[in-house]
């Protein structure tokens, strides 16, 4: 089991950077890492799932232009969704679909809307993932619980903290 705590993370990050990637795609068959607290635009990812873990809270703008609040949000592919504001975050992005990335697999214009989970303090779930090269889906599931979150990648287990 690996644990992560936001916090640690982001004390070795460069002041002028917003994000640390902590994982690569073609190193793990799925991107993570930690980012700082902030407002991010909308965007939505072609090919990979976006999981962004805020335990002290997010806020995401609505396609009505509300905001909802949680500490979870799960994003499917190709879902366009923000702008999020939130504070101290962890991240994890891996393919939904078998067949190649392209990189980068980010997109500032909407493609579809729908495909967005947003938890507050307790829930779970569980996604395809296609780890690189592989034609058969693995599993990716996540348990969110007073305030912490474990997420299992195929066998890796990962918990994440404040």
């Amino acid at each position: 089991m690996q644990r992560w705590s936001i916090d640690d993370l982001l004390r070795g990050l460069p002041a002028e950077a917003s994000k640390h990637y902590a994982t690569s795609l073609n190193s793990h068959g799925f991107e993570s890492g930690v980012g700082r607290s902030g407002e991010y635009e909308g965007h939505a990812h072609r090919f990979m799932w976006d999981l962004i873990f805020a335990p002290s809270g997010l806020a995401l703008k609505t396609a009505d232009n509300s905001w909802r609040q949680g500490t979870l949000l799960v994003v499917a592919p190709e879902t366009f969704f923000g702008p999020v504001g939130l504070g101290p975050f962890w991240f994890l992005k891996f393919a939904g679909r078998p067949g190649p990335v392209t990189m980068p697999d980010k997109l500032l214009e909407p493609l579809a809307r729908g495909g967005i989970w947003l938890f507050g303090d307790s829930g779970l779930g569980e996604m395809p993932w296609y780890p690189l090269g592989h034609p058969q889906p693995s599993r990716v599931t996540f348990s969110l619980s007073c305030g912490n979150l474990e997420v299992t990648l195929g066998g890796r287990i990962l918990q994440v903290a404040l």
